[in-house]
């Protein structure tokens, strides 16, 4: 059975609206959604939103997403912040910050906005191929761009075929700012099918596998257990 995921949700400002979010996304099926901050704190109120999403059903990870102008100020940001989220993501605006995500494991997805879509070029494709970061797309990114959608979506397109064959893996989330902004999992799928150009065994995976596996990934580094990749601390009762 799938597990849907929303992997960009604005972190809702008050309770009510907590509640407005958690109730609608059980409706629409989702098992949990990346609440989403733009500054690199937790937000006021963390327990008590998670305690109603909770309440829900629908489990409710923490993301930041970055907007740094260099690569020295995106591995500040990792260093100092990285530990403290479940998603981190980047949008890429420039050239030397977007070739620094790429090729950082600990960055989690890539969003190239607007003129932006450029630097997703090959270059990029193959440094996250080695790296294991997603590439990602949102639905209220993409209707923001209004009459500058078309061109937008002729690059994009190109550049996910490239990383399609690279094997680089793709999310597309709802980047809802509200209740108004969601989406049913599978409706995501299709925009993402219809936009991108997307083959139907990757477009669900989009709003599923790929976002779960990247939130499973990080809870397990975020573990007390993790030391590095592929080494972790043994529990008491694993000790013979």
């Amino acid at each position: 059975m799938r597990r849907f995921i929303d992997l960009q949700v604005r972190f809702p400002e008050t309770l009510g609206e907590a509640e407005l979010l958690a109730r609608h996304l059980r409706k629409l099926c989702f098992k949990a959604a990346a609440l989403t901050v733009s500054t690199p704190r937790k937000p006021e109120g963390l327990q008590a939103v998670r305690e109603v999403f909770a309440k829900y059903g629908v489990d409710a990870p923490l993301r930041l997403n970055l907007k740094p102008k260099s690569s020295a100020e995106l591995l500040e940001a990792l260093r100092a912040h990285r530990r403290s989220f479940e998603v981190v993501s980047v949008v890429c605006l420039g050239k030397q910050a977007a070739r620094q995500a790429a090729k950082d494991h600990r960055v989690d997805t890539l969003m190239f906005p607007s003129k932006a879509v450029r630097l997703l070029d090959e270059a990029e494709v193959e440094l996250a191929r080695v790296s294991g970061v997603a590439v990602e797309f949102s639905l209220s990114m993409l209707l923001k761009l209004g009459e500058a959608l078309p061109a937008y979506l002729a690059e994009a397109r190109r550049n996910v075929k490239k990383a399609l064959k690279k094997g680089v893996p793709l999310v597309f989330s709802s980047g809802a700012s509200d209740v108004y902004g969601l989406r049913a999992p599978r409706d995501l799928a299709a925009v993402a099918e219809t936009m991108l150009d997307l083959p139907d065994p990757v477009k669900v995976s989009t709003v599923s596998h790929v976002p779960m596996a990247i939130l499973e990934r990080n809870r397990g580094k975020l573990s007390s257990s993790f030391v590095e990749l592929g080494v972790r601390l043994l529990g008491d009762e694993s000790r013979g």
